[in-house]
């Protein structure tokens, strides 16, 4: 190596020699203070990145829960309920031995009955049927008449068939009652034993409707 080259070589190293002098000084307890900020920095980074990263899971999962329809809710529209007509109340029938019969007359003074042909006064001594053993809308084969057909239990079949028995003789009418009208009045010629008797109304219709009332 020739003078150029060590001269060379010296003024490099004194030139790193000053740039190592000339580098600040940092104390040990700045360094320390540098370096807990420094973590601290850090820390908060990570957790404002990690609270970050819970909202944007919780906003999803409410996004989920809102948007999917709930597990007990069927897809059908619920269809409003039935609403059910109350049942009317069945009419008792009550077999009563007519004593006098007003005709062609649509008001009745009290103590007659009115009925499709008049008034009628009704002996009090009756048979009141209120639990038929059935009651049936039926076409008679005789008549081909549409007619309801009552049977009774057998206690009330007995009283019938007394009653009866004292109309027969002379011909009387039994009126056959129902909601304090008399709905029809035949003429008994024989002793009716029972238990199953046949009631016609005015007509078909009054029939059924009387039916309905009674079933």
């Amino acid at each position: 190596m020739d003078r150029s080259d060590t001269d060379l070589m010296t003024s490099a190293r004194q030139a790193l020699a000053d740039s190592s002098a000339l580098a600040p000084v940092v104390p040990p307890d700045l360094l320390h203070v540098v370096e807990r900020r420094g973590r601290k920095a850090r820390n908060t980074r990570t957790a404002l990145a990690a609270a970050c990263a819970v909202g944007v899971a919780t906003a999803a999962f409410a996004v989920t829960a809102r948007s999917a329809p709930p597990s007990h809710v069927s897809a059908a529209p619920t269809a409003a309920p039935a609403t059910t007509a109350p049942s009317a109340k069945r009419l008792p029938v009550v077999f009563a031995a007519v004593e006098q019969v007003r005709p062609h007359q649509t008001l009745c003074a009290d103590g007659w009955l009115p009925g499709d042909d008049g008034c009628f006064r009704v002996a009090a001594n009756s048979l009141r049927v209120d639990n038929p053993r059935k009651v049936e809308l039926v076409t008679d084969e005789a008549t081909s008449e549409v007619v309801v057909r009552l049977t009774m239990s057998y206690s009330d079949a007995d009283r019938f068939e007394q009653i009866t028995a004292k109309l027969a003789p002379h011909r009387g009418m039994l009126g056959i009652i129902v909601g304090d009208r008399v709905v029809e009045a035949p003429t008994i010629q024989d002793t009716i034993s029972g238990p199953t008797v046949e009631i016609v109304a005015a007509g078909p219709d009054e029939t059924a409707e009387l039916f309905h009332r009674i079933s």
